[in-house]
C-alpha cells in the first residue's frame, strides 16, 4: 500500500545528517525539527549545505542578540520570557553554561540581556560551539 499524500517526518531530528538520512532511507517528502532547531537555528542551512556550521562566543552572541531584537520588534510583551527557552538552547553547549543559564534566567529587561551577551563575548572559552555531541 502506498499514500497519496506527503509524509513528513516528525521528531527524533538531531542533526542535519540524520535529517538527510531519514529522508534518504524512506519516501517521506521532508522533515519536521522544533527543539532541535530552537538549539540551532542554522541547522536549515546545514542540511542544505550538507556540512556542520560553528561559530565562535561572539558570533553566536550576534545571533542571539538578532533573534532577541527580532522578538523585541514583533511581540515586545513576551520578549524576556520567551527568549529564556531559546537561550537554554543557544548556551546548551557552552562550557560555562551553568553560570550564563542563571543569568539567561533572570532576564528582566535589555540591561540584563546585554550583561549575557556581554558575557558569551567575553568568556575564556573561545572555542568552537555547537558541533553534533
Amino acid at each position: 500500500n502506498q499514500l497519496n499524500i506527503p509524509v513528513i517526518l516528525n521528531g527524533d531530528i538531531d542533526s542535519w545528517q540524520s535529517a538527510k538520512q531519514e529522508i534518504s532511507k524512506s519516501k517521506i517528502k521532508g522533515v519536521m525539527l522544533s527543539r532541535f532547531a530552537m538549539q540551532r537555528p542554522w541547522v536549515f542551512k546545514e542540511i542544505k549545505q550538507n556540512k556542520d556550521i560553528s561559530f565562535t562566543n561572539k558570533q553566536l552572541a550576534n545571533i542571539i542578540t538578532k533573534h532577541f531584537n527580532y522578538h523585541l520588534k514583533y511581540d515586545k510583551s513576551r520578549t524576556y520570557t520567551d527568549m529564556r527557552k531559546f537561550l537554554a538552547g543557544y548556551l546548551k553547549h557552552f562550557s560555562n553554561a551553568k553560570d550564563l543559564r542563571k543569568l539567561a534566567i533572570s532576564i528582566q529587561n535589555k540591561k540584563d540581556f546585554n550583561k549575557l551577551i556581554s558575557k558569551i563575548k567575553t568568556s575564556k572559552y573561545d572555542r568552537k560551539i555547537f558541533k553534533n555531541t
